[in-house]
């Protein structure tokens, strides 16, 4: 009847009617689509989800109650309760009102109706996480490697110790899941002094990887005259003689008129549109960019035959390309996805009308 079938328990959460563990949604509310989806994301990590969801923290003796850096053990508790509810197969979307109530006293930042930063959000929670089940229950001092040490010994070596004296402060199990360290070297602009050590990290942040420009390999191929083709095409009423040989004079190098065929490479931002692309040709091939149909270039290979006598046919086919504004990243399609942050490469033939 077109009506909305979710059943609904007394709390208003979904059930889920075809039990599928681990696919519940979250409520948003108010605002909170970024926590649900970092939330999410740390559900589907799935050695800390069994570690959370097995309640070994209780068990091993993980849990830090007296960490001044934590919140008392609360938030891995209060963690590890909705993960049971999202992973139990009986809820098809649920409210994580409590959940979010209790960050919100731990971060007053994350209580009210505002928009926030869901990595700034996984930056907490993981370190609230982390504090809550360190292992090390008085924290001892522990030295800065010192610079001479570091400048005489090898990279790997300095690499082990730094983790070795991080380790001896925190461990935990998101310390063994979800940290590392990350390689620095500093130098002075003025006295050219390099500073080198090795900092923790409980996530990386990276780059959509994009297209910067799209590179054309353009033929371009100009109307026939009696310039260019002085054999076949003679100016009205213009004597010719069959034995006057034809004398080119001029810079015969592209752009020229004297020329037929002229190919030029011409890179072209990813956001640039079809005039953009007219536009470049008319600047170094000297055509009007109104003169111009573009057109796509592909190398085509066939076999035709039965049996023994399969033979192969290769050709060049050109098929027109629309005048519509658009990204020129979209007029061509890449061949290899392996690095979609290299330029890419299409040839086209451009003719003059």
């Amino acid at each position: 009847d077109g009506g909305d079938s979710t059943v609904h328990d007394s709390n208003g959460n979904a059930l889920c009617l075809f039990p599928s563990y681990g696919a519940c949604g979250l409520h948003n509310l108010g605002n909170t689509c970024y926590a649900n989806s970092g939330w999410q994301c740390m559900s589907y990590l799935p050695l800390l989800r069994s570690y959370l969801l097995s309640g070994q923290f209780k068990i091993s003796g993980d849990l830090n109650k007296d960490n001044p850096l934590g919140t008392g053990g609360r938030l891995l508790e209060e963690f590890s309760d909705l993960l049971r509810l999202m992973w139990s197969g009986k809820y098809g979307s649920r409210a994580p009102q409590k959940f979010r109530n209790f960050i919100g006293k731990c971060r007053p930042q994350y209580s009210g109706a505002d928009q926030q930063d869901a990595q700034e959000l996984l930056n907490d929670m993981i370190d609230m996480l982390h504090e809550d089940g360190n292992r090390v229950r008085k924290k001892p001092y522990v030295e800065a490697l010192e610079d001479k040490w570091v400048e005489r010994t090898n990279l790997p070596r300095v690499g082990h110790e730094a983790w070795r004296r991080f380790l001896r402060r925190n461990r935990s199990a998101i310390s063994d899941l979800a940290m590392g360290q990350v390689y620095n070297r500093v130098t002075c602009p003025v006295c050219n002094h390099s500073s080198k050590n090795f900092d923790p990290f409980n996530m990386l942040s990276l780059p959509f990887p994009t297209v910067a420009e799209v590179i054309f390999q353009c033929t371009v191929v100009r109307r026939a005259t009696a310039v260019n083709c002085p054999g076949t095409l003679l100016r009205v009423g213009r004597k010719h003689h069959p034995k006057q040989k034809q004398v080119i004079t001029g810079d015969s190098s592209p752009p020229s008129k004297q020329l037929v065929f002229e190919q030029y490479i011409i890179p072209m931002s990813r956001l640039a549109d079809m005039g953009d692309l007219k536009m470049k040709l008319q600047n170094v091939s000297g055509i009007p960019a109104n003169r111009f149909r573009v057109c796509k270039k592909e190398d085509i290979v066939t076999g035709c035959g039965e049996g023994d006598n399969i033979s192969t046919l290769s050709y060049t086919r050109v098929s027109a390309l629309p005048d519509k504004d658009g990204p020129c990243v979209k007029l061509i399609q890449q061949s290899s996805m392996d690095d979609i942050t290299s330029p890419m490469i299409a040839e086209i033939v451009a003719f003059e009308l």
